[in-house]
């Protein structure tokens, strides 16, 4: 039986072919995720075009929007924006805003930490027979590019990224390398980039999670009583090699400028329909 949590999430599908797409290489992702504000359908329509034109299929994921803490942790819960077995303390939460002179430390990293951990609780409710990994995780405000494919191969995730990855990430900020791999190319793949080997990172924009053992590794990880900030959160098992990391040594997908609502919540309006993909959420429709 489908649980009431998994109606947080809304499945996108392309329903025709894209006049303008790319020729696709061999796309190596079992699922891709898109995390959305329900506010800012402006930049799930502009990803969505982008995504469809590159024959990329994908679920949307409604984001956290905490509101400031105004309501009761249970509501979220009760509202299918929480898992059950979510930890966060709202109380601890909002003591720790009102001490914290970090800008980074506020109600919207607050939603985009819990997005992604609510995101691991949805896919660890769904089999892995039926949706096995690897999943590309990607948030809304994104400029995602052609050179991005070749990373999303299974010749790159199967034979040439290192067997012991667990996270690879395709945007990042401040990155730093327990070492670096010369670029590998191949006959199909000749714009690889140097992996660097993470022992630190910044930005949670586009990754990609290898497995279900990984995705409960991460719900570990993540799901904290007091509130953090996901970026930080994992730089201490980077360091440590408890959790093991790589990407291209210069990020292939950017945050778009301005996008982010992080420090505020631009609630843009705007009816235009999503081109070229489908949908059963009035969230979307003219």
């Amino acid at each position: 039986m489908k649980s009431a949590f998994l109606s947080n999430s809304v499945s996108l599908e392309k329903n025709a072919a894209p006049k303008n797409a790319v020729t696709p290489l061999p796309f190596g992702i079992s699922k891709t995720f898109v995390i959305n504000i329900d506010s800012r359908r402006d930049r799930l329509r502009y990803l969505s075009e982008r995504l469809y034109n590159l024959s990329i299929p994908y679920e949307r994921f409604s984001a956290i929007n905490f509101h400031h803490g105004h309501y009761p942790i249970a509501d979220y819960v009760v509202a299918n924006h929480l898992h059950p077995e979510t930890k966060m303390n709202l109380t601890r939460a909002r003591q720790f805003f009102r001490g914290s002179s970090d800008k980074f430390n506020n109600w919207g990293s607050a939603g985009c930490w819990q997005s992604h951990l609510q995101l691991f609780f949805h896919i660890s409710n769904v089999s892995a027979h039926f949706m096995p990994g690897p999943f590309l995780i990607l948030e809304d405000d994104i400029d995602f590019g052609d050179n991005a494919m070749p990373y999303l191969t299974p010749e790159f995730l199967d034979t040439i990224l290192p067997s012991n990855w667990e996270l690879f990430f395709l945007s990042h900020l401040y990155m730093r390398c327990h070492s670096t791999i010369k670029k590998q190319h191949s006959a199909n793949l000749t714009t690889l980039d140097d992996l660097c080997h993470i022992s630190k990172v910044y930005t949670s924009a586009a990754y990609i999670v290898r497995n279900h053992t990984v995705v409960t590794k991460m719900i570990n990880l993540l799901n904290t009583e007091n509130v953090t900030v996901i970026d930080h959160i994992w730089i201490p098992p980077f360091l440590n090699q408890e959790l093991v990391g790589y990407a291209p040594k210069r990020s292939v997908i950017r945050q778009r400028p301005t996008q982010s609502n992080i420090f505020r919540d631009n609630k843009v309006s705007n009816k235009k329909p999503l081109i070229g993909v489908t949908a059963s959420h009035t969230f979307i429709l003219p």
